[in-house]
């Protein structure tokens, strides 16, 4: 990638500053150095400023890179310095450099890439082409090709590099010196040296607080970070040649804001403002979940043009946290399914980790935009399993919640009774923090008047979820793996006993090969673990006797009430007028409901009275949780977790744990443990402890996926179920790269020695534009052009096809990319009508700017 770069080092009031220049391109103000010397290059900001009027831009042509194979540096770096009339010389003296140029040329490709040949590496040259000796007086000094030896880390971002190249320029050294100034330290290591205690930024592995000390220090803007993201969606998300598969489908819709969301949080950063520990950090949830004037569809297209007037409790709380909504993750139609995701909107979600291998359902989408970081976190919904499913299936941190513990008031329910939501992340770290966030308690919340009644041991935890997982310990815990849910049959199970606790799960030798090194490893850390056995009564179909309440719930007609009064203040949140009456908002309600079979005729006409005279609607038979039946519902789920809580407590448990998946297969499987974690409202927590290879199919090959095992405790317990998660993952960090949808260039850079300048008192990030239509060059090459612009110069400019970065460079205030005939996106775009791109401006202040348009082709 080409980009110019500002002459003018700094505003008088920071003239004295030390400054870093990325380059291709930079104005002659460097000395020359030998080949293999390193250089600290001195210009006070006036003088570099009046050289910038009186000489050319050069480029900056970086040549061979070599890899150190004991530090894994890239080291001896050597770059061109040739101003516009040196390259017309040397296109004369050196033959190599002639046929490159006339490649570059009929590509359409930058000049910058340029190569002298080896023998002209250290000779001068004129501008004019005549013999430096005999240049006449008044024209321009001869330039050096020259040699700048640096060490570069591996992997370096492209974000932050634009070149191979960084030249330091400390500002005002000399004058300091000319006063007696003691002049500072020398920091950069000698040539040869390894640099210490180099700080990598790794977008995969970053935890919310390493992206926060990113922001902080000023080497990555909100606006980076969602550039970063949705480059992994346009190279994953969609078919792209650099998906050797086909798409993800993770995404239903994107946040129409997204950039402009990133922005503001970048402006508030820095004015001082911070609004929470998740500020400028985007996220993903479900296709169920309702965002301010973003469809609320659960997947099915006839509910696609509702649109929702607010935001759901998780979502504002968020938002106030200074997390960007980015959008809705895919789902299975309606949230029907606990193993597959498949909506009518976007189709079939897809593995990131196994070709033909299941995604988890119902929140399929969250969990592959989780675990193949399309997004920083995501929020998922779960009735039977859909948010751990998904979990296990990519290898994230899945929280299930207990119940009632965050809100669902406005949610799209599929079991109202029982159905939750939770954060899935790539770390139980982040998931703590997260619950920190979303944790207050809702009044609107439909669990609210019944959480009375499972409170009674301890109460719905609203906060200190982080500190007490990040200093939670194993030693001294003690944790058991349910026997019969890895293949153990029960040695006493009990009078009255039922196949929930009595029923031997059939686990594969991988699995339970697995648990056993997981129970090794759990031990070591200072735990005690080891097989248990539930009593009959740790079942919710054990015989309590006639007396004991029932579940009212899971019986018509209170099935259908209950779920006509959710389905009803669902609606009702989501397009309710407020200067309409409660008759003309009830028209509009029965009107979306009707739109969708997944809502019952029978539940429909619970929902309201109308009187046949008058026309008016009144409240129908829809019953609330706080119902007398509902109240006996869940007087009933309070005894069966009751005598959960009971057994843990005389076996002296801190945890139960099982494999997420006995029996997993690519697109199989049991799934256990609903009885304690959906029925009971148990909260629980997948955690990875390693992969299962999955056998070649006819038309597959043997492949690995990741296996999580669930780790599960009292009701309202959930700081602690985090704890042992987060404990866990410290000793033994499972979780790996997703094989199909791996790094892409720009992910990984040393945030610390790429830091930009907090001190620039420069709050306005570049105008940035881009054209909506593409010309076709030269032998096919793709040209796409925009604006840019800004008071202190673009630091630096990228432009994505793909998920892939287009050499770009920037002249004067319009940019032009160029995607060369023979690049590997020109397949992808063959056969395309049009193509999202996505461009980044950066100015040198930090400030960023991003827009991301369709360009018809």
């Amino acid at each position: 990638m080409q980009q110019r770069a500002n002459g003018r080092c700094g505003s008088r009031r920071n003239r004295h500053r030390h400054h870093v220049l990325t380059v291709p391109v930079l104005h002659d103000f460097q000395k020359p150095g030998r080949v293999g010397e390193g250089r600290r290059l001195h210009m006070l900001d006036g003088a570099a400023s009046r050289h910038q009027d009186k000489h050319p831009p050069f480029r900056v042509v970086p040549r061979a890179l070599t890899e150190s194979r004991t530090n894994r540096f890239l080291h001896g770096v050597a770059i061109g310095v040739m101003s516009a009339p040196a390259i017309d010389a040397q296109v004369q003296r050196d033959p190599e450099i002639s046929r490159q140029l006339d490649n570059r040329i009929m590509e359409g490709m930058p000049v910058a890439q340029l190569q002298p040949s080896p023998e002209l590496v250290g000779r001068r040259v004129s501008h004019s082409g005549e013999d430096p000796q005999q240049q006449l007086p008044g024209t321009h000094r001869p330039s050096t090709i020259m040699h700048i030896h640096k060490k570069i880390l591996t992997g370096t971002c492209p974000l932050l590099f634009a070149s191979f190249g960084t030249l330091a320029l400390t500002t005002g050294a000399d004058a300091r010196r000319a006063v007696g100034e003691t002049p500072p330290p020398q920091t950069t290591p000698a040539p040869d040296q390894a640099i210490a205690e180099v700080k990598m930024f790794q977008l995969e592995s970053a935890t919310i607080e390493d992206i926060q000390l990113a922001m902080q220090e000023g080497s990555l803007t909100s606006v980076e970070l969602v550039n970063l993201y949705l480059r992994r969606i346009q190279a994953y998300n969609k078919s792209s040649t650099l998906s050797p598969v086909q798409p993800l489908n993770a995404i239903l819709f994107l946040n129409p804001d997204l950039l402009e969301d990133a922005a503001q949080a970048d402006r508030l950063r820095k004015q001082g403002i911070v609004l929470g520990p998740l500020h400028g950090i985007p996220f993903l949830v479900k296709g169920s979940f309702p965002i301010k004037d973003m469809p609320l569809s659960g997947g099915v297209t006839a509910w696609r043009n509702v649109i929702s007037n607010k935001d759901t409790w998780a979502v504002e709380k968020l938002r106030q946290a200074g997390a960007i909504v980015m959008g809705q993750a895919n789902m299975d139609n309606w949230a029907s399914s606990a193993t597959s995701s498949t909506s009518q909107i976007s189709g079939t979600v897809r593995s990131a980790y196994l070709q033909g291998a299941l995604p988890g359902g119902s929140s399929g989408g969250s969990g592959v935009s989780a675990g193949a970081y399309l997004t920083n976190f995501t929020f998922g919904g779960e009735t039977g399993g859909s948010i751990r499913n998904p979990g296990d299936r990519n290898g994230v941190v899945a929280y299930k919640v207990s119940g009632g513990s965050i809100s669902v008031n406005g949610i799209i329910p599929l079991v109202p009774e029982r159905d939750v939501i939770g954060p899935m992340a790539r770390s139980a770290k982040d998931n703590a923090i997260i619950r920190d966030v979303v944790g207050a308690k809702d009044p609107s919340d439909p669990w609210a008047p019944i959480l009375p009644l499972l409170e009674v041991q301890r109460p719905v935890p609203q906060t200190g979820f982080s500190s007490t997982a990040e200093s939670y310990s194993l030693a001294g815990k003690k944790l058991g793996v349910i026997g019969t849910y890895v293949g153990l049959t029960h040695p006493n199970p009990g009078t009255g006993a039922t196949s929930n606790t009595t029923g031997v799960q059939t686990t594969t030798p991988a699995t339970k090969a697995l648990i056993d090194r997981m129970m090794t490893e759990v031990r070591a850390a200072g735990a005690t673990i080891d097989y248990v056995f539930m009593p009959p009564q740790v079942s919710t179909t054990y015989n309590r006797g006639a007396e004991a309440p029932q579940l009212q719930l899971n019986n018509t007609p209170y099935s259908n009430q209950v779920a006509a009064y959710v389905y009803r203040s669902v609606i009702e949140s989501a397009i309710g007028r407020p200067d309409f009456t409660y008759s003309q908002n009830a028209a509009k309600v029965l009107e979306t409901a009707a739109l969708t079979t997944n809502i019952s005729s029978a539940r429909r006409a619970m929902m309201y009275n109308l009187d046949a005279v008058s026309g008016a609607y009144t409240p129908g038979e829809a019953i609330s949780f706080d119902s007398p039946a509902g109240m006996e519902h869940y007087q009933a789920r309070a005894q069966q977790k009751d005598a959960f809580e009971a057994w843990m407590d005389a076996e002296g448990l801190d945890a139960v744990i099982w494999p997420m998946w006995p029996n997993k297969t690519r697109t199989g499987g049991t799934i256990i443990g609903r009885d304690l974690v959906n029925f009971m409202h148990l909260p629980a927590v997948t955690v990875p402890i390693g992969r299962l290879t999955q056998a070649a199919t006819s038309t597959l090959a043997e492949g690995e996926e990741p296996l999580t095992m669930n780790i599960t405790g009292r009701l309202y317990d959930d700081a602690k179920v985090l704890g042992v998660a987060r404990a866990y993952e410290k000793i033994q960090p499972y979780r790996y790269s997703p094989t199909l949808a791996p790094p892409i260039s720009g992910e990984t850079f040393d945030f610390k020695r790429q830091a930009k300048k907090p001190y620039v008192r420069d709050f306005k990030a570049p105008v940035l534009t881009a054209s909506t239509t593409a010309t076709w060059g030269r032998n096919n090459t793709l040209i796409l052009t925009g604006s840019v612009a800004d008071a202190s110069g673009v630091d630096r400019l990228d432009v994505s096809i793909a998920g892939s970065l287009v050499p770009a460079v920037v002249e004067g205030s319009t940019w032009k990319a160029v995607l060369p005939a023979e690049a590997a996106a020109n397949a992808f775009l063959a056969t395309a009508s049009s193509v999202d791109i996505i461009v980044l401006a950066v100015d040198p202040a930090g400030n960023a700017t991003s827009v991301a348009v369709d360009v018809i082709l």
